[in-house]
């Protein structure tokens, strides 16, 4: 990053242009790094493990008591630059189209590896080459809501940490592992399989209905491509096919949808039995 000055004025500046180029996938992977909008994901963003490097902020906001006792709680961290700004670079480096008036740096926050995400829970759910960001973020923020304990992302889905991903999955990022994979998922399957797990695959018809399926076991609930399904290589491994039956002439549900469904079944039938989704 280039050094930081007390008040930028120019969405010229090179440090303004070097957050600017975090709006690319190929930059924020290669830094690490990504940005949020708005008083909402700092906030998140200061109570996970994340480090936030810099904020800037809108002046002509400055006088906001959320944003100031955040403001204040970054300042207390050495590793943090606060600095105000126009309007006009601020919405220079937004991505939304309503900038929000503030603008943060976030190196990505450190995630454990497969066997280890895994370990520390019993459900899971691995989305296939889900290309949506929308979708995307919202299984990930659903899966959190029902207490599972982790996402994996097959190769050739949607960065997680684009900004679409980001403002869908509405801080959950900062809180549940999510993790890319570098294949389309079978590496996953395998150990789960080897781990004594159950996989649950999302099919739109020819699947046994979703609330016969018993999720009272460890599951990694696979949710597939918005077009073509799941992956033919996946759906060779031995699990149960979960349909969920529309009762209206519809051709399937939002893949984030069925993946809800099948996330709050497995809530249901482990309430019901008096469990704890770790």
């Amino acid at each position: 990053m280039e050094p930081i000055v007390r008040f930028i004025k120019s969405p010229q500046n090179p440090l303004v242009r070097d957050i600017r180029a975090l709006h690319r996938n190929k930059v924020r992977r290669s830094r690490q790094q990504f940005i949020i909008e708005g008083v909402r994901l700092l906030e998140e963003a200061l109570n996970s493990d994340c480090v936030v490097e810099t904020v800037l902020y809108c002046s002509e906001t400055g006088a906001d008591s959320k944003l100031q006792d955040l403001l204040g709680q970054l300042a207390k961290k050495s590793n943090s630059s606060i600095i105000p700004v126009t309007r006009s670079v601020i919405t220079s480096i937004s991505e939304t189209t309503t900038p929000p008036g503030l603008v943060a740096v976030v190196n990505h926050p450190p995630l454990p590896d497969m066997a280890a995400i895994v370990a520390s829970t019993d459900l899971a759910v691995l989305a296939d080459r889900i290309q949506d960001p929308g979708n995307a973020g919202t299984i990930i923020r659903t899966a959190e809501a029902a207490g599972a304990g982790g996402v994996f992302l097959s190769f050739g889905s949607v960065y997680p940490f684009a900004s679409k991903v980001i403002r869908s999955a509405m801080g959950s990022l900062f809180r549940l592992p999510v993790k890319s994979l570098s294949d389309e998922g079978s590496k996953l399957c395998q150990y789960c399989l080897a781990k004594g797990w159950q996989l649950a695959f999302a099919v739109p018809d020819q699947g046994i209905p979703w609330w016969k399926i018993d999720f009272n076991q460890p599951t990694l609930i696979i949710l597939g491509n918005e077009s073509s399904g799941i992956n033919g290589s996946l759906l060779r491994f031995p699990g149960v096919k979960a349909s969920i039956q529309l009762t209206a002439a519809v051709e399937s549900l939002n893949v984030a949808a069925a993946g809800a469904v099948l996330l709050f079944e497995a809530v249901r039938q482990r309430w019901a039995q008096g469990q704890n989704i770790k």
